[in-house]
Parts: C-alpha cells; sequence; structure tokens
C-alpha cells in the first residue's frame, strides 16, 4: 500500500513538473551509503554541540546582565540600645550590616538610544520667572521662608509594614533628603529624573503643576537661580539631585563648563570644582553625571571625587546607561550608593520616539521589577511624559516612584 502511495505522489508531482516543462527522472534515486549516513550523524552531532556551547558560554553573561541592574548600597548601620533589648543576642552579628559581596553588581547592560547631552554653558543665565497671583506654586520664596513638611498621600490600598528609618542611628544625609514614599506592593516601580532644571528655559511653577510629584528632579549647578529653584522643590516635596558636570570622551568639542571635572587638572582643583557644585545648594540626596565618559573612566581622578561623596553621604546616579556602567567598582569600593539608569527618554525630539522609549521603560519595569529613565524639560518631552503618568497611575501593574524608592526599598 505504501510502495502504491509513493508511486501515486511520483506520478503527480511528475505530471506538475511536465505541465511547466521541467524534466525530470526518479530512476536516479538511490539509499545513501554507510559513509554518507556516518557523516550526516557527526555532522547533525557538531551542531547540537555548538548550540549546547552557545547557550552554556552565554548563560552567565545573561545572568550578570540581570544582576547588573541591581542597585548597590552600602551603609553601615549600628543598632541602638532600644532595638538590641529585645533582640535574641545569638540572632545579632557583626555581619547583619554587612552587603553580602555576591549581591554586587556586574559591569554589564545595554541600553537604548544612549548619548551624552549637550555641553553646559556656564555662562548662561536663567530668565527670571514671570508669576501671577493665581500661579501655584510660586518661586518667589524669601530667605527666611520655613520648608514646609513633605505631605504624602498614603495610597488606598493596604501596605506591608516598612522599616522607620527614623529610629536608625546615623541615618545618612541621602535618606534624610529623600522623599517620604511607599511604593505599593506587587506593582513594579518606573523613576523618572528630570535633568537641566534651571538650565533650560523653562517657567518651573508651570513645570511642578504639570509632572507628578513623583519625579526626581535634577539642578543646573550654573543656574543662576538653583538656590530659589531648590527651595521651591523642598517646599512642594519633591526630591531632588545636583548634576555633576564631568569631561566627557569627545572634549574639548564638548565642554562641561567651567567648572567640569576633568582628567587633565590636579585632583586639588578637582575637589575645589566638587565642593563649588556641591555648596550651590542643599537639600538633595546626590548627584547625577553630566557627560563624563573620560572622566569616570579614570579610576585615579574618580577616587577622591566618590571619597568625597562618601564624606557628605550622598548617592551617584550614572547618567550613561548600563551599557557604559564605568565607575561602579569604584564606587563600592568606597561604599558610595550607585545606580545607573536605562535609558534616556527624549534622546530623539519626536512624539513617536518618547513614547517608544516611555513603552520600554514599561518593558523593563515588568522584567525586573524596575526600571529608570532621564529625560529633558523640552516642552514636548513634558507634554508626554506627563500623557504618559496619567497612564501609569492607571496602571494595575505600574507605579512612578522617586528614584531613592530604589534604594530605600531594593528590588528584589
Amino acid at each position: 500500500m505504501i510502495k502504491n502511495l509513493l508511486q501515486n505522489v511520483k506520478e503527480k508531482f511528475g505530471s506538475l513538473l511536465s505541465k511547466y516543462g521541467y524534466e525530470y527522472s526518479f530512476d536516479g534515486l538511490r539509499k545513501p551509503n554507510r559513509m554518507e549516513i556516518i557523516i550526516s550523524a557527526i555532522a547533525t552531532c557538531l551542531i547540537f554541540v555548538a548550540i549546547f556551547a552557545w547557550v552554556y558560554i552565554s548563560a552567565e553573561t545573561t545572568l550578570e546582565k540581570r544582576e547588573a541592574r541591581v542597585p548597590s548600597i552600602y551603609t553601615n548601620v549600628t543598632l541602638s540600645s532600644e532595638i538590641l533589648e529585645g533582640l535574641d543576642p545569638e540572632q545579632v552579628t557583626k555581619n547583619d550590616a554587612t552587603p553580602d559581596p555576591d549581591t554586587t553588581p556586574i559591569e554589564t547592560q545595554t541600553q537604548d538610544k544612549v548619548v551624552e547631552n549637550e555641553p553646559l554653558d556656564s555662562t548662561q543665565q536663567t530668565p527670571e520667572v514671570e508669576t501671577s497671583s493665581n500661579t501655584t506654586p510660586s518661586n518667589q520664596i524669601s530667605e527666611n521662608d520655613k520648608v514646609d513638611p513633605v505631605v504624602v498621600e498614603q495610597p488606598s490600598q493596604k501596605t506591608p509594614p516598612q522599616a522607620n528609618l527614623d529610629v536608625i542611628p546615623n541615618q545618612p544625609v541621602w535618606q534624610k533628603n529623600a522623599k517620604d514614599f511607599t511604593a505599593l506592593p506587587r506593582k513594579n516601580r518606573i523613576a523618572v529624573i528630570l535633568r537641566d532644571i534651571g538650565f533650560q528655559s523653562n517657567n518651573l511653577d508651570v513645570l511642578l503643576t504639570t509632572v507628578p510629584n513623583t519625579t526626581t528632579l535634577a539642578l543646573n549647578p550654573y543656574s543662576e537661580t538653583v538656590e530659589r529653584d531648590s527651595k521651591l522643590l523642598r517646599r512642594y516635596g519633591y526630591e531632588y539631585l545636583m548634576m555633576l558636570p564631568m569631561e566627557p570622551i569627545d572634549y574639548p568639542v564638548k565642554d562641561p563648563g567651567a567648572k567640569g571635572l576633568l582628567t587633565t587638572i590636579s585632583r586639588t582643583t578637582n575637589l575645589e570644582r566638587l565642593d563649588w557644585i556641591l555648596s550651590k545648594s542643599n537639600g538633595y540626596i546626590g548627584v547625577i553625571n553630566h557627560m563624563g565618559g573620560a572622566f569616570l573612566r579614570s579610576s585615579k581622578q574618580l577616587e577622591p571625587i566618590f571619597e568625597e561623596l562618601k564624606g557628605r553621604q550622598f548617592v551617584f546616579v550614572n547618567s550613561l546607561g548600563l551599557d557604559k556602567n564605568i565607575g561602579q567598582n569604584t564606587a563600592q569600593e568606597k561604599e558610595v550608593p550607585y545606580m545607573s539608569v536605562d535609558l534616556i527618554v527624549d534622546s530623539v525630539l519626536i512624539k513617536e520616539d518618547i513614547e517608544r522609549q516611555l513603552r520600554s521603560l514599561e518593558l523593563l519595569a515588568d522584567e525586573f521589577g524596575y526600571a529608570v529613565g532621564i529625560i529633558d524639560p523640552y516642552p514636548l518631552s513634558i507634554k508626554t511624559y506627563a500623557e504618559w503618568s496619567e497612564k501609569i497611575n492607571r496602571s494595575n501593574s505600574l507605579q512612578l516612584v522617586p528614584f531613592s524608592n530604589l534604594l530605600i526599598d531594593e528590588p528584589k
């Protein structure tokens, strides 16, 4: 029966070939000999061996890429006598406050569309903001104004108990300045950093009424209004960083400005410039580099900078992204809390591209539990970000959080 079936197939296939003018012959078909079978079997085995070898070799790299997204934070915690009273002495060991070296992130990961920023203009003056009596909030703040405490709306659903940071002795400065925020359980987190505040010609009053208050802002140290802007941010409960200009790879084509940290000047001069930048304001949680592709690769120049950041108890945010996860080893050695951003949202100022990058943040958060993006204060960027944030607020699986929340409550 099988022979008849094969004969029918040959006849039909042959007639089809003849119909289109093709010559054919099945007479020459033969069974493969023993040597051909052996060669085919060996080739097949080699293909499978190559596949398994590739999977084995790339598995470690894949794990490293996932672990590289885990934020690193190292703090020495000294428990007070009040806390120790109710604890079993056997449970209190000197390793309780020591970070596990096996959980330290690894220098690897890729990022979409990461580009270095345009150089900061150290001579640009930010225009005074015109406000009206109907505009809220107002940045006309006197030097004697008191900073109101941050008021955070409690989530509607019940959250698990959180550690009370106020009872921990020697709480670092960055935690004291961090926004008081409790993330909802079982929701992946997205942090967005809005940088160049005071550099772009934007109205900060209008900006603060547009972006969600979970946004972390980054102040430009060259702005003439940086102190006034920082008071306004503190008054209305916004968390913020200070931008730290550093030497880029293509310096001096791109210039980080008059106070930028450079690899070609002395350690003392760099520390003086750092002090000038950090003294421009207070109340911030740390610094985020502007440019810095060359400076972050110079461990010799970077070590004293991170020593100073450690002494001031600040965090460091790498704006160059995970594929340029440089400076991380030095940060770990100096015990400086460190994290890299995932992508720049508006590296291309086209609405569709911005929306695509925001969607990428969602996908990263779904896969890893959190994601970090950077955005600039361009009108199109702000409008698109504000519209997208409303959608995230309605999401059942995602939430916007301040950047510090990723360090205080580290993703699992």
